[in-house]
C-alpha cells in the first residue's frame, strides 16, 4: 500500500532491501575486445512514471556479503524521481563501490591516518556526479566512528535539491553536504576544494563514464583533482565498447590508470530479461609521480588487480 508522504507525493516502496550482492566474480574482459553494445535503458528517465512520484527505500548491504555486523548495519534512506533522469536514481555500480568500501575498510584507515589534521585521522570525501548520494554517505556511515569523516557531494545544479533531501533522510553523525561541481567548471572546483582547507580530498564516482559528450569535462575535473594530489576511486558498468576511451584519455595525459577490481557476470537485462553479459570494475586514476596501494591485493584469477595498458 502507498502512504502519502510530503505536498502531493506518493510513497510506492517503504520496505528495506538487500540490493547488494557479491564482489567478486570469476573471468576477465579487454579493453580490446570486440563487443556489442549493451546499453539497456536502465538508467535513462522512465516516461512512464507519474511525475509527482517517488519511490523511498532503505538500502543495506546483505549480511552474507557485508563480513562485519557494522556493514550489515549501515542503513541508507533514498530517495528517488527516475522519471526527472539519470541523477535522480540508483545506478547499478554504487552498490558495488560501497561493497568494495566495507571489504577494504583497512585501506580507508590508513588513509585516515596519512590525512591528519592536529593529529586527528581524518577522511576528506568528494563524490563527483554524486546523483541521489549513496556511495558518500555510505562512505561517510562506514568511517564515522574510526576517524573525523567529512563528505562533501556535488553535482549539477538541478541534483542540489534531492540530495539535500536525501541528507535530512538520514541521521549521520557525520558532516555531510551538497555542493554544486559541473564537470570542467573550475569555478565550482575551487569553491569546493577550498571547503578542505588546502587537505587533498579522496574524490568517488559511481557510474560517471556514461555519455560520450562528457568524457571531455569529467576528464577535465579529474585531470585538476589529480593534479592537486586526489585519488579518483570510480565505479564503472560497462556498457558500450567506446567507454574505454575515458580512461584512455587519462592515461595519454600522464595519470597512472589502473583497476582494482573487476566482476564479470550474466544478470537479466532490467527490460527485456534477456541473459547480458555485465562487466563492473573499480578503477583508480592518480598520479604517477606517487607509490601504487592496491588495496585489492596482487593480481588474481578472478581479475582483482591490473593495470591498463
Amino acid at each position: 500500500s502507498s502512504a502519502s508522504l510530503g505536498v502531493g507525493f506518493e510513497c510506492f516502496s517503504n520496505k528495506e532491501e538487500d540490493v547488494f550482492l557479491g564482489l567478486f566474480g570469476a573471468g576477465s574482459d579487454s579493453e580490446d575486445e570486440e563487443e556489442k553494445d549493451v546499453s539497456q535503458g536502465e538508467s535513462l528517465p522512465d516516461e512512464s512514471f507519474d511525475p509527482n512520484s517517488y519511490t523511498e527505500a532503505v538500502y543495506r548491504i546483505a549480511e552474507s556479503t557485508a563480513g562485519d555486523s557494522l556493514g550489515s548495519n549501515i542503513e541508507i534512506i533514498l530517495i528517488e524521481r527516475k522519471h526527472l533522469g539519470i541523477a535522480h536514481q540508483l545506478w547499478p555500480a554504487a552498490g558495488f563501490l560501497c561493497e568494495f568500501f566495507l571489504k577494504h575498510k583497512s585501506w580507508l584507515q590508513t588513509e585516515c591516518k596519512i590525512s591528519c589534521i592536529e593529529d586527528q585521522p581524518t577522511l576528506n570525501v568528494l563524490e563527483l556526479g554524486a546523483g541521489i548520494g549513496l556511495c558518500g554517505m555510505y562512505l561517510g556511515a562506514l568511517m564515522q566512528h574510526s576517524c573525523n569523516t567529512k563528505v562533501f557531494l556535488t553535482d549539477l545544479p538541478s541534483a542540489i535539491h534531492g540530495l539535500n533531501e536525501n541528507i535530512n533522510r538520514n541521521s549521520l553523525e557525520v558532516s555531510v553536504h551538497a555542493r554544486v561541481l559541473s564537470w570542467g567548471d573550475a569555478g565550482d572546483l575551487d569553491a569546493v576544494m577550498e571547503e578542505f582547507n588546502g587537505q587533498a580530498p579522496l574524490v568517488i564516482a559511481a557510474d560517471c563514464v556514461y555519455w560520450e559528450c562528457l568524457y571531455e569535462p569529467l576528464f577535465q575535473t579529474i585531470k585538476a583533482l589529480v593534479g592537486r594530489g586526489c585519488k579518483v576511486v570510480i565505479s564503472h558498468v560497462r556498457r558500450w565498447k567506446k567507454d574505454g576511451k575515458f580512461f584512455a584519455m587519462c592515461k595519454k595525459a600522464g595519470m597512472r590508470v589502473s583497476v582494482w577490481v573487476e566482476e564479470v557476470k550474466t544478470v537479466p537485462a532490467e527490460h527485456t530479461n534477456v541473459p547480458t553479459r555485465q562487466v563492473t570494475r573499480i578503477y583508480c586514476i592518480e598520479s604517477a609521480d606517487y607509490p601504487s596501494v592496491n588495496p585489492a591485493g596482487s593480481v588474481s584469477d578472478d581479475g582483482g588487480v591490473k593495470s591498463i595498458k
